[in-house]
């Protein structure tokens, strides 16, 4: 599904692409076929995006959820529901799945530590979590140089750019 945190790239069409083609074959060959799709609405990278253009996440992901239909339309890309997971039915299917998945004991209670920043009284998730890592120079998110010398790191927090407790 694509993320509806920004614009269409080649990356999605290496993707949807070659779907439409197999969906496309399969209905040549007399299959019943259902070519569903939809926008992720929910993550991290929608708040950041939203927080920097100064709108609501909702009002970012319908944007791009808008801009993907019409991508795709415009390519010939038709599927028969293009939705997104913030509809009543995904709401309600996940939560089928959670609840089933809590009963049967696969879903518990756990405590985690997490980044938090002072300044901006909220705990950061890795993508709010960014700098350079003193120890090689590479852009890093989180709380370790994943793109260079893997090593642990103190957290600054992406908004106001104070230390992260």
């Amino acid at each position: 599904m694509p993320y509806a945190n920004g614009p269409a790239h080649i990356g999605h069409l290496r993707t949807y692409i070659p779907a439409d083609l197999f969906v496309r074959s399969l209905r040549k060959q007399g299959k019943d076929t259902t070519f569903v799709c939809g926008s992720d609405a929910h993550g991290t990278p929608i708040v950041i995006n939203a927080e920097e253009l100064g709108i609501t996440p909702t009002e970012l992901v319908q944007k791009y959820h808008d801009h993907f239909d019409e991508t795709f339309k415009s390519l010939n890309i038709i599927f028969d529901k293009f939705g997104n997971t913030e509809s009543d039915t995904n709401h309600k299917r996940t939560t089928e799945i959670v609840n089933t998945l809590i009963v049967n004991g696969y879903v518990f209670s756990q405590s985690i530590e997490l980044a938090y920043c002072p300044t901006c009284d909220r705990f950061l998730p890795g993508r709010y979590v960014e700098g350079v890592c003193p120890d090689c120079g590479a852009v890093a998110r989180g709380d370790e140089c994943d793109q260079g010398c893997g090593k642990h790191l103190e957290p600054l927090c992406k908004i106001c750019r104070s230390k992260a407790e």
